[in-house]
């Protein structure tokens, strides 16, 4: 745990020099759920998108811990990296109907933006798909922030 909480730690400091990011890209191989889980937000705080932190948080995207795999998807939607890999790893995110916080992996294309034609189609998917959960709100927000802009978000809350 002391490597997860060193992790954080990390990413608080705001320091992406290389050796805290090789520090970090290493600890998304720790054994540990935890460790695992801080690194990818560390990285996601730091703002570093470099080739080899967004491949190591796509492997990451595979973890077999649910709270790992949201993390890091949490982590590449801050990068704002939106290369076709990354956007075809959290499309294929949102099918995960095993994720405790499924809203978080649309959350995330919809800090991406618009800069797919398949993202708006699949978080109309998504909604369809969530219509009697908790998580509708979430998608709807999400939707108006592709459709209108962030901006443009109504500040009247419903």
């Amino acid at each position: 745990m002391v490597g997860g909480w060193a992790a954080e730690a990390l990413g608080k400091l705001g320091n992406a020099s290389e050796s805290v990011i090789s520090a970090l890209l290493l600890r998304l191989e720790d054994g540990n759920e935890d460790v695992r889980g801080w690194a990818a937000e560390a990285l996601g705080k730091l703002g570093n998108a470099s080739e080899s932190v967004i491949s190591a948080l796509l492997r990451s995207l595979e973890d077999e811990e649910d709270w790992v795999r949201r993390e890091t998807t949490e982590a590449l939607g801050k990068l704002g990296n939106t290369s076709e890999a990354v956007i075809s790893a959290l499309l294929l995110r949102l099918k995960d109907e095993e994720d405790s916080r499924p809203w978080s992996v649309v959350e995330a294309l919809g800090k991406l933006s618009l800069k797919s034609s398949e993202v708006l189609p699949a978080v109309v998917q998504w909604i369809d798909r969530h219509q009697d959960t908790e998580y509708l709100g979430s998608g709807i927000d999400v939707l108006w922030d592709l459709v209108a802009g962030e901006g443009n978000r109504s500040p009247v809350p419903f």
